[in-house]
């Protein structure tokens, strides 16, 4: 089994993939795409023991889930993963509807701060609460940036070169660790790390640095 999240999904996916108490032990392939995962500490990762490939998809003018405290931090933290960074991507732009709908926008990430502010319970919820857990690894990080912070918002790329990018990059990982032969993983492997950021440049591949 593959699993796949954007944004507040992605965070589901690694509590799935990961959690010590909650995990499916069927994953075998995860993706968390602009997934928050500051509060995910590399005991989380690690504790539960499993050796899953994990890929993290993110874009470094994304204004709700911070790339620096969320994206950057996943090779050293996550023995088997990955990150896959757009240049110029933002929150929105992961969204279908982003093309053409907010082709022209400095950066459409501006209405989703809105729309969030303006639906979202800001004061928190009990269900992550609990997820909360020094024990399991996971923590709530006061000095995260939080969602919308910046007050001039760094402009985003074209959201369909976005979207390129994030499916060749969630259909090759994907074939790389679950395709039926060994030429095919190989060839997936080869398109993630190497030719998806020569045919993008957008595009950079990195591979975990933690032991």
């Amino acid at each position: 089994i593959g699993i796949m999240g954007l944004s507040l999904g992605g965070f589901s996916t690694s509590l799935t993939t990961y959690h010590p108490r909650l995990r499916e032990p069927r994953v075998k392939a995860a993706i968390s795409i602009a997934g928050p995962s500051a509060n995910l500490t590399k005991r989380f990762y690690d504790q539960s023991q499993v050796e899953i490939p994990f890929l993290m998809i993110a874009g470094t003018s994304d204004r709700l889930i911070d790339y620096v405290s969320n994206a950057s931090v996943i090779p050293d933290r996550v023995t088997h993963g990955a990150l896959l960074t757009v240049e110029g991507g933002n929150h929105i732009g992961f969204v279908g509807i982003s093309e053409p709908a907010f082709r022209f926008f400095h950066n459409a990430d501006s209405l989703a701060c809105w729309s969030v502010q303006s639906n979202v319970d800001q004061t928190g919820s009990k269900v992550f609460t609990d997820l909360f857990s020094d024990e399991d690894g996971i923590v709530l990080d006061a000095d995260a940036p939080q969602r919308c912070q910046q007050v001039s918002p760094p402009e985003a790329g074209h959201p369909g070169r976005q979207h390129m990018i994030t499916q060749i990059g969630v259909l090759s990982f994907f074939e790389s660790v679950l395709a039926a032969t060994e030429r095919r993983r190989l060839d997936a492997k080869e398109l993630l790390q190497t030719r998806l950021s020569r045919e993008f440049v957008e595009a950079q591949f990195r591979l975990a640095t933690a032991p």
